[in-house]
């Protein structure tokens, strides 16, 4: 009876090892992707682009093939993307059974640059370190009808300066609040017809930073760039008061009056105030 009962155990502890070999080889890593979630067509310029950094993330989740699909670090491998993919900000990872994953990401490019000690640091409009260079590269600085770099005088310095991480600890603070409405608006507003009414390259310049602690009294300044054909030279928008208070709506009325404007604007003032944030009050230069 005991050789019985021994035989019937074994039997079922080597049943069950059968099952996890299998399970396991069936549910181990084996195929890698990327999707991109920027909206993009096969005509657009930003697809060979996209092309090209889906290739980049699938070599760093093939670092994890072999891997059980439920055992693998999804947020491990959304960070190592995000450190050695500088074009992509990862957000999630898809898990498709029985063996797949696949990085969802967005495509991002070099939109700010923020001096930090001797160095300037270029990062995405969601704050993401894209580099670190050791010249002023923006648009006020260089100039040029390519370079849409934007110059950023922040509120705080920031947390961090490593290619592949965020600017500031919280998405959320004041500064990235203020570059994700003002550089945000820009990337988002069209016309009625569906065509981009304002761009964030009319941008040279944002400036958080302020003297005052208390967010009701901070005032931002934005410098326009001029255009290639002179229409347009160094016009700067000074939004006084109430730092994020009615900030997107004193933007689109700017933006609104700016766009229809569009002839012959040679530099000037254009204030808001916190108190009328639907009223832009144009000075010209004298």
């Amino acid at each position: 009876m005991r050789n019985k009962s021994l035989i019937i155990l074994l039997s079922v502890l080597g049943g069950i090892a059968v099952v996890v070999i299998i399970l396991s080889a069936i549910f181990t890593i084996y195929s890698t992707d990327a999707r991109c979630s920027t909206t993009y067509a096969e005509n657009d310029p930003r697809y060979e682009t996209i092309l090209s950094v889906n290739n980049e993330i699938r070599k760093v989740a093939d670092e994890y093939k072999t891997q059980s699909i439920f055992f693998f670090s999804e947020s491990d491998l959304i960070k190592e993307v995000n450190e050695k993919v500088p074009r992509a900000e990862a957000y999630d990872v898809e898990c498709v059974f029985p063996n797949k994953i696949v990085v969802r990401y967005n495509l991002i490019e070099e939109s700010v640059q923020i001096k930090c000690g001797a160095d300037y640091i270029i990062a995405s409009a969601s704050g993401k370190i894209m580099d670190v260079r050791k010249d002023d590269t923006s648009y006020v600085t260089v100039g040029g009808e390519n370079n849409t770099l934007i110059s950023v005088v922040p509120y705080s310095s920031p947390n961090d300066i490593n290619i592949g991480h965020h600017l500031y600890d919280d998405p959320k603070c004041y500064d990235m609040a203020a570059l994700d409405i003002i550089v945000g608006l820009a990337d988002n507003l069209v016309d009625a017809s569906g065509d981009r009414a304002f761009d964030k390259s009319n941008y040279a310049e944002i400036i958080l930073a302020d003297s005052h602690s208390e967010e009701s009294l901070r005032d931002i300044t934005v410098r326009m760039r001029g255009t290639a054909n002179g229409d347009r030279v160094g016009i700067t928008l000074k939004l006084q008061g109430g730092g994020l208070h009615n900030l997107e709506l004193k933007m689109k009325s700017f933006a609104a009056w700016y766009i229809s404007h569009p002839d012959k604007i040679y530099g000037g003032t254009a204030i808001i105030t916190d108190g009328n944030p639907d009223r832009v009050i144009y000075s010209a230069a004298k």
